[in-house]
């Protein structure tokens, strides 16, 4: 397990974290907590390669608080995502700092899409205001294909663009989670 929590993470500290990931390919739990640094989109993805090289990687809590425009730099590091077929737990929590908008979301959730054995899923973005009906959408289709997903927890705390019909395209996509065991949805504000 490696945890790392810090308020002076830069550009050369996810550079250097992404290369020493490569040197331990049979790490099973990562919780990365960046909580007010400024991460810019080369040290994401320099994370993000290292992080797709850990084939035995199950469990992946990734905390971007209070962290700005670090959002083209997600895209990038949820790409990686696709290369760890055995993460079965996925936490990842940003809020309105990351001026997150639907093309950033939607990035991340097709990303997502494509991991089919998560059995935890936890996705916030709190105070995302520019999110839209398309990116609950694209939530709900991302769900749809979890058939293992047993625990789910949701935060769209604060993000008014969403109204009754994005929440009708994201609640389609429980419709297929037949394992589902436990739901946490948040969505006031």
């Amino acid at each position: 397990m490696v945890i790392v929590r810090s308020e002076l993470i830069n550009e050369g500290a996810l550079i250097s974290l992404g290369d020493i990931l490569k040197f331990f390919p049979s790490l099973e739990n990562i919780h990365l907590s960046f909580f007010k640094c400024k991460l810019t989109d080369w040290g994401l993805s320099k994370l993000g390669q290292g992080l797709g090289q850990l084939n035995h990687l199950e469990i992946l809590n990734l905390d971007f608080s209070e962290c700005s425009n670090c959002i083209p730099g997600l895209q990038n590091l949820s790409k990686d995502l696709r290369q760890m077929p055995s993460l079965r737990h996925l936490s990842l929590k940003m809020n309105r700092w990351a001026n997150g908008d639907d093309l950033g979301l939607i990035s991340l959730v097709q990303n997502i899409k494509s991991l089919t054995s998560l059995e935890s899923l936890c996705l916030e973005f709190i105070g995302w205001h520019k999110l839209t009906n398309d990116a609950a959408s694209s939530m709900g289709e991302c769900l749809a294909r979890q058939k293992f997903l047993k625990r789910l927890h949701l935060n769209l705390c604060d993000c008014i663009g969403i109204t009754d019909s994005g929440f009708q395209g994201l609640a389609k996509g429980f419709k297929g989670l037949v394992c589902l065991e436990s739901v946490i949805f948040e969505a006031y504000g």
